[in-house]
């Protein structure tokens, strides 16, 4: 499992991502560290969905 995370923010990282948007809290609360350590801003896809029509 690690792994596969590892790899995912790997590809994340190499595609110079800003963003890693999640829709399912589980997931956030289990690589939003890891993002964040490798300067990604992980945000819950309702907060993106807010950003955009200017609510945050």
């Amino acid at each position: 499992k690690n792994d596969v995370q590892k790899r995912n923010i790997d590809d994340m990282v190499e595609h110079e991502a800003e963003y890693c948007v999640f829709n399912c809290p589980a997931c956030q609360n289990a690589l939003a560290t890891k993002v964040a350590k490798r300067e990604i801003k992980p945000i819950h896809m309702i907060d993106l969905c807010r950003m955009a029509i200017g609510e945050k």
